[in-house]
């Protein structure tokens, strides 16, 4: 929540293993997915809780057995970096949406164009499922998606949320006399867009074979970049000679690159005897190298 009054409900669970001395453990649930932070750290009445992978952080102060109130700190982001977070324990209605006789049918796919008139607009597709007014879904992009949203829906609004560790997603969305969507959406206290929506079933993105492509005069992919330990890595190095590479084009701050990352992972295990090479190129926000590199080895660290 900001000073707006704009606020982002979400909810989340906290155990103790108590085969491992009482280990504290957090899960944030998103609709279907699970986030599960294990990085906490107490002092006298605070609690400090680090996000898994995003440089991100809660600073909260406990008061009682069922109140937690502080802030959350985007550290990749240099202002409007800071919202103030409450928790208060116990399984309720965190979104609060009034009740309706009769809500719209939001459910199904929509077209979606992201700050229409604008020379940065852009089209979207527009996944949701409404359920005893509860609604899920996504927004899926040329460069990724928005993650696993989740809400309600009330007469002709809808409301859906995500809060991944990495970005704090607000999307509101109210149906015109046309039948069409008329939305807002938040990205913290720093961003805000409005969009467009229209039912549309057949809509589907650009190809992105055709948005990624070499070069006219090109034949291969060529780089030299240093890696975590100050070393220069080329694609021409001997180790990649002969081999399968796949090329990696990310950031320790993208949701969506921590996904590719897992799935990487896995591919590689299976198939690195088999000739198999990843190279992760790492964009990062931080603009000093040794907090760039402890970004990305946090990364490294957490998917091996």
């Amino acid at each position: 929540v900001d000073s707006t009054g704009l606020i982002l409900p979400f909810r989340f669970q906290v155990d103790f293993d108590q085969d491992k001395e009482k280990e504290l453990s957090i899960t944030v649930f998103n609709a279907d997915d699970k986030i599960v932070v294990d990085e906490i750290r107490f002092e006298k009445d605070s609690i400090f809780i680090q996000m898994p992978v995003f440089d991100t952080e809660f600073k909260c102060k406990l008061t009682g057995d069922s109140l937690l109130t502080g802030n959350w700190y985007n550290h990749a982001r240099k202002e409007k970096n800071v919202i103030p977070f409450t928790a208060t324990y116990g399984d309720s209605d965190i979104y609060g949406c009034p009740d309706f006789e009769s809500s719209f049918d939001f459910n199904g796919r929509w077209k979606c164009l992201f700050s229409p008139n604008e020379p940065d607009s852009a089209y979207a597709v527009g996944e949701f499922k409404v359920n005893d007014k509860k609604a899920t879904g996504t927004f899926l992009t040329q460069s990724g998606d928005y993650g696993y949203l989740q809400g309600c829906s009330f007469g002709k609004y809808m409301l859906l949320y995500n809060f991944d560790g990495s970005h704090a997603y607000v999307f509101h969305a109210e149906v015109t006399e046309e039948g069409m969507i008329w939305g807002e959406f938040y990205s913290g206290i720093h961003h805000h867009e409005t969009w467009l929506g229209w039912k549309d079933n057949s809509f589907k993105l650009t190809n992105p074979d055709s948005l990624t492509f070499m070069k006219q005069g090109s034949s291969k992919i060529d780089f030299s970049f240093k890696n975590t330990e100050g070393k220069m890595i080329s694609l021409s190095d001997e180790r990649y000679k002969n081999k399968v590479v796949v090329v990696q084009i990310m950031g320790s701050w993208c949701p969506n690159c921590k996904d590719e990352t897992a799935f990487l992972t896995e591919a590689y295990n299976n198939y690195r005897s088999k000739g198999l090479e990843v190279i992760g190129l790492s964009f990062e926000k931080a603009e000093d190298f040794e907090k760039a590199k402890s970004n990305v080895l946090r990364l490294k660290n957490k998917y091996n």
